[in-house]
């Protein structure tokens, strides 16, 4: 479960002021979370404790014959999506983060977070911290390296294949997202050491992860997703 947690770690590494001026943007330290980085809830459609508003169906509290599967299955079908909108909560002992990201393929990425904002057009990487102006420098992998941390596939993928790894699970019920009907999962993921659940809304439509909660190793992250394939921009902020 440790080597799952770590997509947590490099979305909390994406938070913090990035030097700038340097032709390849600095790596970050550990983040320090604590009560002053809690964000409000705000107004939005996004329901925290969404987990009350599941229905439970005929099919609730079935076990899942090949819950490994599902999961990869999920997480390869996102890896597909040409835009998208997500909201992500990381929770540890210290306190909670909440950032959202905007993509769109081939090369675009916004990313709103306490300590700032993140722009990456192409080559072009533009960040400005809270309160301050936007500074941009040319780097050849930044949208890389911001893309490698949120590849939940990747980084999932890493864990699942691991010897010793299990996975099982359950039908939670279905829940309206937006609009759009899902199922809710629950799966635990373990290994000889320690285990954590992660629980999934997969759209019955069209396969792809609505809202997903991952707890375990001292962290809790949820993640709303939305606009899924939806026609947006990232535009280039004006410096």
């Amino acid at each position: 479960m440790k080597k799952l947690t770590g997509v947590a770690v490099a979305i909390c590494l994406l938070l913090l002021p990035v030097q700038i001026g340097a032709q390849e943007p600095s790596r970050p330290k550990s983040p320090r979370m604590t009560s002053d980085d809690v964000s409000p809830r705000g107004g939005d459609s996004f329901a925290a404790e969404a987990e009350s508003n599941i229905s439970p169906t005929p099919n609730s509290g079935s076990t899942i014959n090949n819950a490994r599967a599902l999961l990869q299955g999920a997480l390869t079908r996102m890896a597909g999506v040409r835009s998208i909108r997500t909201r992500m909560q990381v929770s540890v002992p210290d306190g909670t983060r909440e950032i959202t990201i905007e993509t769109v393929k081939p090369d675009r990425m916004h990313v709103v977070a306490p300590d700032g904002e993140i722009i990456v057009v192409g080559k072009a990487y533009y960040y400005k911290p809270a309160g301050g102006a936007w500074q941009v420098s040319s780097s050849n992998n930044a949208l890389a390296t911001s893309s490698k941390a949120f590849d939940f596939n990747a980084f999932f993928a890493e864990g699942l294949n691991e010897a010793g790894v299990k996975v099982s699970g359950k039908i939670l019920g279905e829940e309206v997202i937006d609009g759009v009907q899902t199922v809710a999962y629950s799966l635990t993921v373990e290994d000889t050491k320690d285990s954590g659940t992660v629980q999934l809304w997969i759209a019955k439509s069209d396969g792809y992860i609505r809202r997903m909660s991952l707890s375990g190793a001292g962290l809790t992250m949820r993640i709303w997703c939305s606009g899924i394939n939806e026609n947006f921009a990232i535009q280039v902020p004006r410096t």
